[in-house]
């Protein structure tokens, strides 16, 4: 347990988180759902065992064209259900998205009456005059995660500080609007403590249906491109530089009648 406790720890804290086609547009398609296991989800990496053999549809419910709801989630699985994975996919789990001005208040809700805990989760999102986002604040556990932006309007760095924990991100992009890489580097204090490389290839020729759709953690890699990537790499390494890690991932994406990936 105590083991499963520090992996989760390491997870929140990592995550805050081939030019094919040029867009500019920040506002993205209007997604109506998605495939969670379309997605791309940190926690994967760790092996923490998060269920989605099942019904894992996320949903979305929009508001004046803003998403207001995001329906799915996932909740700890008790000893007594006799679960292998100890999280679970649910769609009792949900978040609200309430805009103010430039500013996003985004909580978490569950609907099951044994786990009927409100505020699960509060992050307070602010947006600069594109609609990007800029800083993210988790008040509870004194999380703010700042974003900076190049002259293309593409994210380049963000810093995260944590307690006395930091993150550092820069990523990279092929020529165009689609990301290749990421390096992370993780503190503790001001030490160096893992630095991880992630690449993200084989793009498509298909419109990104979550591009910029940045505030969900399964979909914040993917919503940085304008096509969508189908293979992935993690590396993690040491503050010597020896590789400890390394992680491959890939999907098979479909499409629809007018060429339009379907997540």
């Amino acid at each position: 347990m105590r083991k499963l406790q520090l992996i989760l720890a390491v997870a929140c804290l990592i995550f805050a988180v081939a030019g094919c086609q040029k867009d500019d547009d920040r506002s993205g398609l209007r997604i109506q759902s998605y495939q969670y296991a379309s997605m791309h989800h940190i926690w994967e990496k760790w092996g923490v065992g998060i269920d989605v053999a099942g019904e894992d549809s996320v949903r979305f419910v929009y508001l004046n064209g803003k998403i207001a709801k995001r329906v799915g989630g996932f909740r700890p699985v008790v000893a007594s259900e006799g679960a292998f994975y100890p999280y679970i996919f649910t769609t009792q789990i949900y978040d609200t998205l309430i805009y103010s001005g430039n500013q996003i208040t985004i909580r978490t809700y569950s609907e099951d009456p044994q786990r009927a805990y409100a505020n699960l989760n509060e992050r307070l999102i602010s947006l600069d005059g594109k609609g990007r986002m800029i800083r993210q604040i988790v008040p509870a556990a004194t999380d703010t995660t700042d974003f900076h932006y190049d002259s293309g309007g593409r994210l380049r760095e963000s810093y995260r500080r944590y307690y006395t924990s930091g993150v550092d991100t820069v990523w990279y992009y092929y020529t165009g609007s689609n990301l290749d890489s990421l390096v992370r580097k993780v503190y503790q204090f001001s030490d160096l403590m893992v630095k991880d490389v992630e690449a993200f290839s084989g793009y498509d020729h298909s419109a990104n249906p979550v591009r910029n759709m940045s505030y969900f953690s399964e979909t914040f890699n993917r919503s940085l491109s304008a096509n969508n990537y189908i293979y992935y790499r993690f590396q993690r390494f040491s503050p010597d530089g020896f590789l400890g890690e390394s992680y491959t991932r890939s999907w098979t994406l479909n499409y629809d009648s007018e060429g339009n990936v379907v997540f």
